[in-house]
């Protein structure tokens, strides 16, 4: 039906088979919050990406007494491989040994000169969080057309994500063809309705352009125009009914 007019029926009919989705972007998850996902979310890595102490105290192996056999701090690697009887003093967020099967606090630790004991012992396991026991790798967070929120925007960062493939919201230009739109505020006059469609589409598309008369210049740039008036008869685009201030 290009160049021709259709009405409201046939342009209701129509508007799904000529939509097209908008081109995907690849912003940084911080700045895709407000978006809808182009293609599945992944974890590139597993979450967390290695085993860590959950508290400050010394990852143990085997029954006390254990030997002291160093430290690990956030951000070093935890060393060799842990043996039956030995401890390693481990912070918080910091990588656990091999071998470890659980983390002694520091509040239940008793701590001798090159040894340490516990007043109280936790289950095997306790205070260790295991890589990938959160996320596994290659597994899908989320699926297409999912709205990017802040907190699946910081799980998208903690698995790897620096980039996620998005659509955009679009832009919407109104074109009202009198002063029956309520742009802001209250009504000013009777009869007319505080919900126009105009603030309508701000809900779908980014900030609605109120262009009145200057219709060219409104409709420069946008993805999607309505045409906001009575709605009758024949209509080339979107037709929305009236109503405003």
């Amino acid at each position: 039906m290009d160049g021709e007019r259709a009405d409201w029926g046939e342009a209701r009919a129509l508007a799904p088979s000529v939509a097209e989705p908008l081109a995907p972007n690849r912003p940084h998850p911080a700045a895709a919050v407000g978006t809808t996902l182009a293609r599945p979310l992944l974890a590139l890595i597993d979450l967390p990406s290695f085993d860590r102490s959950a508290m400050d105290g010394y990852a143990v192996r085997g029954a006390p007494r254990w030997t002291i056999r160093g430290r690990v701090d956030a951000g070093q690697a935890a060393g060799s491989v842990l043996r039956p009887s030995e401890a390693r003093g481990a912070a918080t967020g910091a990588s656990v040994p091999e071998g470890t099967d659980r983390m002694l606090p520091n509040g239940q630790a008793l701590r001798h000169e090159r040894s340490v004991t516990a007043a109280a012992m936790a289950p095997l396991g306790r205070h260790v969080r295991r890589a990938g026991e959160e996320r596994r790798r290659g597994e899908q967070l989320a699926p297409v057309g999912t709205r990017v929120t802040s907190q699946l925007a910081a799980l998208a960062a903690a698995v790897g994500n620096d980039l996620l493939e998005v659509h955009l919201r679009p832009l919407a230009g109104a074109l009202p063809p009198g002063d029956e739109l309520c742009t802001r505020g209250l009504p000013r006059r009777p009869g007319i309705p505080a919900l126009s469609p105009a603030r309508v589409l701000a809900g779908v598309a980014e900030p609605v352009t109120h262009v009145g008369s200057a219709m060219v210049r409104g409709a420069a740039g946008a993805d999607a125009i309505a045409v906001v008036g009575p709605g009758e008869g024949p209509v080339r685009l979107i037709a929305l009914p009236g109503g405003g201030c």
